[in-house]
């Protein structure tokens, strides 16, 4: 059973296994920073959270977004500069723990998969949003009906994952055969 995780405060989440006639997604929001212990309540209510879907799941495979370092020289918020780290060793710590495995995948490779490419097109004035905007579109013309950006970005990482796990999947999931 594979697991993938879009990694943020409002973590989306995206299961696949034999059997499903498509994946099971949600979204986990880690809530505000502890205010008396600082990241240490949202560090193990995500810990905590993980550990449950690891076990409830049975999950034998891990995919999460790999860490995403400031782009184009802009500084990532800081409650996102602290937290991403912090996030992406708890699911390091959780894999080890369940001695599963678990591979980062770079936001640009299940982009180019997902959505055909891995930044928005020249003159589109905010292309996060429209990044964001066309995994969800795609999540939606596969059946799937993510509730916000999380959940899609999740199902586009489960969808990358699942390729390269099954070559037959990815067959399946190529422009070829579907109405894109």
């Amino acid at each position: 059973m594979y697991l993938a995780l879009d990694l943020g405060v409002k973590t989306g989440w995206a299961r696949w296994e034999p059997g499903l006639s498509k994946p099971v997604s949600g979204v986990f929001d880690c809530g505000a920073k502890d205010k008396a212990g600082g990241y240490g309540g949202r560090s193990l209510s995500f810990y905590g959270w993980l550990l449950g879907k690891i076990e409830s799941f049975g999950v034998t495979h891990l995919a999460i977004e790999d860490e995403l370092p400031a782009i184009s020289g802009k500084p990532m918020n800081r409650g996102n500069e602290q937290w991403q780290p912090a996030q992406h060793r708890l699911c390091e710590m959780a894999a080890v723990a369940n001695q599963i495995p678990y591979q980062k995948i770079t936001m640009q490779k299940w982009r180019k998969h997902f959505i055909g490419r891995s930044v928005a097109p020249r003159g589109v004035k905010n292309g996060r949003a429209w990044i964001k905007q066309q995994a969800i579109q795609r999540c939606k013309l596969l059946g799937w009906d993510p509730k916000d950006d999380n959940e899609a970005e999740a199902l586009a990482l489960m969808d990358f994952f699942r390729s390269t796990q099954s070559p037959s999947y990815a067959v399946q999931t190529t422009d070829l055969f579907t109405n894109l």
